[in-house]
């Protein structure tokens, strides 16, 4: 039954296209809402992550599983962008930065914890 929430603020900056410069400032203020709970010896969770100023909203659904060597972390995100003519293409560049953000985040996690 229990649950940990967490909160987070953070400046992020990222490679924007040109084509998109008008609409996103490459450094970029987001909000984090994230909830983990346990659930049958696993840890289970979700966030949502808003951008200040910006029409971009970030939903992810995560699984943290024990294996024999340790554990895994599998992560679902869902990004949605609200600009005209452009939004599948920003929706795209969104999924690639998180995959390549989270794929950093983990690199850094494993390394401090192998010190």
């Amino acid at each position: 039954g229990t649950e940990v929430v967490v909160h987070l603020e953070r400046a992020i900056r990222s490679e924007v296209p040109k084509v998109l410069q008008r609409f996103f400032n490459p450094v970029q203020i987001t909000h984090l809402h994230e909830t983990w709970w346990r659930s049958d010896g696993d840890w289970r969770g979700q966030h949502d992550v808003q951008i200040v100023n910006q029409p971009i909203e970030i939903h992810a659904a995560f699984e943290l599983l024990p294996t024999a060597t340790g554990c895994r972390f599998v992560i679902a995100h869902r990004a949605t962008a609200k600009v005209p003519l452009v939004r599948r293409q920003v929706e795209k560049l969104l999924s690639k930065e998180l995959a390549k953000g989270f794929t950093g985040v983990c690199d850094y996690l494993r390394d401090a914890l192998a010190r």
